[in-house]
């Protein structure tokens, strides 16, 4: 698999997973981006499975929301490799959800600041309490 890929594999596309995710779920905030987690019982070689949510209440176009959402899995497929490197090297599966909770268009470069910075938060955490 190449490093820099999403593939198919690494979308988190299962029903029960998704329900409780968001029931039983921790959560990052930085505006305009929250991250919901949850450590998955799964038993595969992909540690990470990651899912992208637009509201319809805020972008009521779907070429909006679907805009957006491919800009957020732009920057998350640039930025995973420290977050594979934690989970991976803990022996962990985890499942995200990445949720855009702005109001207005972002800017790639806002999206990918944020991001960035959820995603490093979220490494170190990591790596911080499972040692």
């Amino acid at each position: 698999m190449d490093s820099n890929s999403f593939g198919r594999d690494e979308k988190l596309k299962s029903r029960k997973q998704i329900e409780r995710l968001f029931r039983e779920g921790k959560s990052i905030r930085q505006y305009p981006v929250m991250l919901v987690w949850i450590e998955s019982d799964r038993v595969e070689s992909i540690p990470v499975q990651t899912g992208f949510v637009v509201s319809k209440r805020n972008f009521k176009r779907a070429v909006d929301r679907n805009k957006i959402k491919r800009q957020m899995r732009e920057v998350f497929r640039t930025h995973k490799h420290g977050l594979y490197e934690a989970v991976g090297g803990k022996g962990m599966t985890i499942d995200l959800m990445w949720i855009y909770t702005g109001k207005d268009h972002p800017e790639f470069k806002e999206l990918t600041d944020k991001i960035s910075a959820v995603l490093e938060r979220f490494a170190n955490g990591i790596q911080s309490s499972q040692s």
